[in-house]
């Protein structure tokens, strides 16, 4: 029900089925766990041929999506994501670990931006010691 959300769900539908991958970026939408957890569900529901035309995810600046938002997102995004973006959305580490879980096994991840949260240390080297993935802090 949040207008951003919406707006993106609008163009999401109205996207040519046969054309390239898509991107879902709500960025400053003040998206909290409820409404990640909206969106996992969603992407839960779509066939495993149309999550892979997701490309790049981003809910950056989020500051109230939290470690809740960032779990429920962890167990729906498709493993061929290539981009995903979560920064400044209050994750710790409950949150960041999810993340890490789903990065180990996400063969088409490149790029993961989840600066400005509070994950620790010896999780963020977690994040950068994983093959073929730039993690930015």
């Amino acid at each position: 029900g949040e207008p951003a959300c919406i707006a993106v769900a609008e163009r999401l539908e109205n996207r040519d089925p046969g054309g390239d991958g898509f991107n879902f970026h709500v960025r400053g939408s003040g998206i909290g766990s409820a409404g990640a957890v909206k969106i996992a569900k969603a992407l839960k529901s779509v066939s495993p041929e149309a999550a892979t035309m997701l490309a790049s995810f981003s809910l950056s600046y989020s500051t109230v999506l939290g470690d809740a938002g960032a779990i429920a997102l962890a167990g729906a995004l498709p493993p061929t994501l290539r981009d995903l973006g979560l920064v400044g959305c209050n994750i710790g580490d409950l949150g960041g670990l999810a993340l890490h879980r789903w990065a180990r096994t996400a063969e088409g991840l490149k790029m993961i931006c989840i600066e400005h949260n509070q994950i620790s240390a010896d999780l963020k080297l977690r994040f950068q010691n994983l093959p073929g993935i730039v993690a930015d802090f």
